[in-house]
């Protein structure tokens, strides 16, 4: 015991600090970051704890210098969670402005390094206390981690029998984001898109009669789709906890079904196949909240206003390479749908694909070339739903050619048009397109109106031998 009381003498806090800070962060995002980059993160707040120790070490004794780092650790590290709390988002008071807050801080810290500095204290009991206190908040940190992890499975846990002996195709989800129903399309924009639909029909579809979304957001409307219940999702928290463990691949996987996610969420530990704008995954929502970070930020603003040529070329670089990015996401999900179509697997696939199209920005008009931005929104979007019909048709042309055995489609939209520019959106966009293809050919149980929280429950019912009861069919903002 003498031995580990001595021990607890040494700094350790200088490890257990940024441990704490990567943990809490980890346990806010738990879905939406990489292990690995969990690590890469706490090993280089590490070294930059260690490093400012060391420097300071020429100054003041290694333990003042470790007190001393770990003060500007911190308050880089909380900086920016704190000044949200305080200023809540509101900046125009003199005290809450960086041109007081910086000189404030450096003052403060050159203080703290006097006092250090001309200190005779051992800050033997501090350090065992700032010891402590890490530890303490760890302990906390994996506590809540473990407890979050215990409840989110225990809500997503689903109750259904086995059915080892029904059929198992594979099973293909097809989102397509955005995509208005029939009645949206004849009401507000005065579309026939009847040519789609018969397509669709020739090949074996059956046209869900006035289906609804019931969310007219993707984030919760995908949530409830893929939980079979209604879930309303903050896309300021962890978007990613309720779509990793939902009810419909915890289901299929029991059925010995291999999940393949080509979608923009991760989905039974598959993280996104592509970086997006709209579906945030990395440390960087961590390192955002740093003095560090929010300073960078300051000083571009004030750079790129200022007219500096090279900060000017660096926005504009990532703007461009978003624009690319976003021009070419949903032909690279189109592809690696292609290619899993091609893929033989000795057991049944549930493969869930998300194209973004035909949510703006409309990066196509019909004929696949770029739009003209001078027509009103509503043309563009009806002629990018014209090329998105087109690479649909692609893509369940590909899955009924190539599957060996006819497989399972749910050609699904998240919600429609949901008219952004107008100040008191119509009910309309809840008017979402269901397309079901089941090789039994028994759309008995799609009843008009269905909504998607039931699409599941029907298709589980329907082919899996389930008996899920129905939810009522309704709609949220």
């Amino acid at each position: 015991m003498k031995i580990k009381a001595q021990q607890f003498h040494h700094e350790w806090f200088l490890l257990f600090a940024p441990a704490f800070v990567v943990l809490h962060g980890f346990v806010r995002y738990p879905e939406s970051i990489y292990w690995i980059d969990i690590v890469l993160l706490f090993l280089e707040y590490s070294f930059w704890s260690i490093a400012i120790t060391v420097a300071s070490g020429f100054f003041l004794s290694f333990r003042r210098a470790s007190f001393f780092s770990l003060s500007l650790f911190m308050f880089n590290a909380v900086f920016g969670s704190l000044y949200d709390f305080v200023t809540g988002g509101n900046s125009v008071h003199f005290f809450t402005r960086y041109s007081f807050i910086l000189p404030f801080f450096l003052l403060l810290f050159a203080s703290l390094f006097i006092i250090l500095k001309k200190s005779k204290r051992n800050y033997n009991k501090a350090t065992r206390f700032m010891n402590l206190v890490f530890l303490l908040f760890i302990a906390m940190e994996v506590f809540a981690f473990s407890a979050n992890k215990w409840m989110t499975e225990r809500n997503l846990t689903l109750t259904t029998t086995s059915c080892f002996q029904c059929p198992r195709p594979d099973i293909y989800l097809l989102i397509t984001d955005g995509y208005a129903g029939q009645k949206q399309l004849h009401e507000q924009f005065g579309f026939d898109n009847s040519a789609f639909e018969d397509s669709l029909r020739v090949m074996g579809f059956h046209i869900v009669d006035s289906s609804i979304s019931n969310y007219a957001a993707t984030f919760s409307s995908m949530a409830t789709l893929l939980n079979m219940e209604y879930k309303e999702i903050n896309p300021e928290g962890d978007v990613h906890v309720a779509f990793n463990s939902n009810k419909v691949t915890q289901f299929f996987k029991k059925l010995d079904y291999k999940i393949k996610n080509n979608s923009i969420f991760k989905v039974a530990d598959q993280f996104p196949f592509q970086p997006s704008m709209y579906f945030p995954v990395g440390t960087w929502q961590i390192t955002r909240h740093t003095f560090i970070s929010r300073v960078k930020k300051i000083v571009s603003i004030f750079l790129y206003a200022r007219g500096v040529d090279s900060e000017i070329q660096r926005i504009r670089k990532i703007q461009r390479d978003n624009i690319d990015m976003e021009t070419r996401r949903d032909s690279i999900t189109l592809q690696n749908l292609l290619t899993e179509v091609k893929t033989r697997e000795k057991v049944p696939r549930f493969v869930y694909t998300h194209f973004l199209m035909p949510h703006p920005p409309y990066l196509f008009n019909k004929n696949g070339q770029q739009p003209d931005s001078t027509v009103l929104k509503e043309t563009q979007y009806i002629d990018y739903l014209q090329y998105t019909n087109g690479q649909l048709l692609k893509a369940v042309t590909a899955i009924l050619h190539k599957t060996e055995t006819p497989p399972i489609i749910l050609l699904l939209s998240d919600h429609g048009y949901r008219n952004d520019d107008l100040p008191a959106p119509t009910p309309l966009r809840f008017h979402n397109f269901a397309a079901i293809y089941l090789p039994q050919k028994d759309y008995r149980q799609y009843y008009k109106g269905v909504s998607n929280v039931n699409q599941f429950r029907i298709l589980l019912n329907t082919h899996f031998k389930q008996q899920l009861p129905l939810l009522p069919d309704s709609t949220a903002n």
